[in-house]
């Protein structure tokens, strides 16, 4: 099992992450490299094969973010979705990966998105057709809201 100790030791060695990554049950496909220029870009990328997480439109990503991604939809949203839904995860909604940009208010500090190590999440698809978002969802008092707390 992955944990936040592992994960953080997958980031600062990108061989182990791309071995663990390997040996695992997620199959990733290595993207190629997006040189590192003005502090975007990325080395180490990864891309979720077909079928492999269940990331709607997936993006290239970090191998560690990977590695992050795949314990928490494995270990807590896949469960979470079962207990407080009743119905199996069918894909993960997000805004996307990789973008070149400074954090919101901040010129010149670079967003973990500039080097493809941040996801932004936006909303679940069930296996049984529901759609839970975090927009809309978020402060639901039901089981949409418990299930995104």
């Amino acid at each position: 099992m992955l944990t936040q100790w592992r994960i953080r030791l997958l980031a600062n060695d990108t061989q182990a992450c791309f071995r663990t990554l390997e040996r695992s049950d997620v199959s990733l496909i290595r993207a190629p490299q997006r040189p590192i220029v003005n502090g975007c870009g990325y080395r180490d990328g990864v891309a979720p094969a077909a079928s492999s997480l269940d990331l709607q439109s997936p993006p290239v990503m970090r191998c560690a973010l990977a590695a992050a991604y795949a314990a928490w939809e494995l270990q807590v949203v896949a469960p979470a979705a079962r207990r407080h839904l009743g119905s199996d995860l069918e894909s993960v909604r997000h805004l996307g990966v990789y973008s070149c940009r400074d954090i919101a208010g901040r010129a010149g500090r670079r967003s973990q998105h500039a080097t493809a190590n941040a996801i932004d999440v936006s909303g679940f698809t069930l296996s049984d057709g529901r759609v839970v978002t975090l927009r809309r969802d978020w402060n639901n008092p039901g089981p949409a809201g418990r299930f995104l707390r």
